[in-house]
């Protein structure tokens, strides 16, 4: 299935691995194996351990296009229920010089994490998550690996979290015919790649609780129309937003937390520079996965 936001991710133990730590703040170009990020604190409770975490890739990073693993290591995280976020911007520049429009680019991604305590001991924080297929065309944007899934940490500890990027391929000329090419370039995209928060006591009143909203007051949110001040009357505030970057073409972004009788989901609504809704996608929290609606690009003009 082809989707615009939906993924899947695998965890390794940063500690375990013998390998040194990239520089959030300004990522070294690795030639093989993982590509590990120090995330850093945001906000600390009274102990001085860690609430809120961010993992951040300051400039584009390009990768061998061949399975990667991203890992994100956060310090010393509070005991808690968090919501864990992932928006990874990924980029498969072919070997071959095909136009953008020819070339049909595909990986699959799986999640899982783990905690460190004082002692050194592991444990897993969140079970490895099935692999999900991601396909886009033309090389010359970026797809964005994204998921948000709750996690657990049952005593203060550090977390590693990691995306692992699979099967990664092309296809030329056009669409899917003709041979799967694994060469080429892996870009990794500048952007805060993952962040841990912490939620709420179940009870209390916050944004993150999930919201009961109508499918009738879903449908009024259409991209290509609505924008920022009526989606904020119609939905309220959001739970979390993202200002984007416009440098690298990162959309401002608005995330709701929601429920229905299927369950709960997220919604994620993203916004064009004229603050009018581009994309809305409502992501169940059962599968992860969804198909997004899209603002409908407009005609083209009629040759003569």
């Amino acid at each position: 299935m082809v989707s615009v936001r939906n993924f899947a991710l695998f965890l390794i133990g940063a500690a375990a691995l013998g390998v040194p730590l990239v520089s959030a703040q300004g990522a070294q170009q690795a030639t093989g194996g993982p590509v590990i990020l120090q995330g850093t604190c945001a906000t600390a409770d009274k102990s001085a351990a860690c609430t809120s975490c961010a993992v951040t890739l300051a400039q584009d990073l390009k990768q061998p296009a061949a399975d990667r693993a991203l890992i994100g290591s956060c310090p010393n995280m509070a005991a808690g229920r968090y919501s864990l976020s992932i928006a990874v911007p990924v980029q498969l520049l072919p070997a071959q010089a095909e136009p953008a429009s020819r070339t049909f680019a595909q990986l699959q991604a799986s999640l899982e994490a783990t905690s460190r305590d004082q002692s050194g001991g592991t444990r897993g924080a969140l079970a490895e998550t099935p692999a999900v297929t991601w396909s886009w065309f033309g090389p010359s944007g970026f797809v964005t690996i994204y998921q948000t899934t709750p996690v657990t940490i049952d005593r203060d500890a550090g977390v590693d979290i990691a995306v692992k990027l699979r099967n990664l391929r092309y296809f030329v000329p056009h669409r899917t015919q003709g041979p799967a090419h694994d060469d080429g370039e892996l870009v990794l995209g500048k952007a805060e790649l993952i962040s841990l928060e912490r939620l709420p006591a179940p009870g209390s009143a916050d944004l993150g609780t999930p919201r009961e909203f109508s499918a009738e007051t879903l449908a009024a949110v259409v991209p290509g129309r609505t924008t920022e001040k009526q989606v904020e009357a119609l939905l309220g505030k959001p739970w979390r937003t993202d200002a984007g970057d416009e440098d690298e073409a990162i959309p401002e972004s608005w995330d709701y937390r929601g429920k229905d009788a299927s369950g709960t989901y997220q919604l994620h609504i993203e916004f064009d520079a004229r603050g009018t809704t581009s994309l809305i996608v409502k992501v169940p929290d059962k599968t992860h996965t969804a198909i997004p609606t899209v603002a409908k690009a407009p005609a083209s003009p009629t040759k003569p």
